[in-house]
């Protein structure tokens, strides 16, 4: 695409900042979470990361969507010229 000079930054569901942003409160939330559950599962045993879990998912779902409107936006760029 940068060899046509087709601007791509725009396109896409998610971009780099948001993809950091979730991922930085996800870690944080999910941390939190695994603290304040910390007393009901024992000394040995740790508790679960959901919401980094679910956080991950998210972010490999809207990235990988992200990718196929940026193919289709440069293949329908391409296609005018």
């Amino acid at each position: 695409a940068a060899l046509y000079n087709i601007d791509l930054s725009s396109t896409g569901s998610i971009q780099r900042p948001e993809r950091l942003f979730l991922l930085g409160v996800g870690s944080l939330l999910g941390a939190m979470l695994q603290i304040s559950l910390w007393p009901f599962y024992g000394k040995m045993n740790k508790p679960p990361a959901h919401i980094l879990i679910g956080v991950i998912v998210l972010l490999a779902l809207t990235s990988a969507w992200s990718a196929v409107q940026r193919i289709l936006a440069s293949l329908r760029a391409l296609e005018k010229l």
